[in-house]
């Protein structure tokens, strides 16, 4: 990881989060709750799974 941290929340829409992975060239992601806790860490594969399946 690198300075800025930029986390994805739960809710998020599938095709902001892949904007935001292409826009900022991140390869993973920690997924934060509300209350700014890490819940989990997103990847692109997992990303573009998730896509094929909604």
């Amino acid at each position: 990881m690198s300075k800025p941290i930029i986390s994805v929340r739960p809710e998020m829409n599938i095709r902001y989060c892949a904007r935001l992975f292409a826009q900022f060239g991140l390869s993973q992601a920690p997924v934060v709750d509300a209350k700014h806790s890490v819940i989990g860490i997103i990847d692109y594969p997992r990303l573009v799974i998730g896509w094929e399946t909604n």
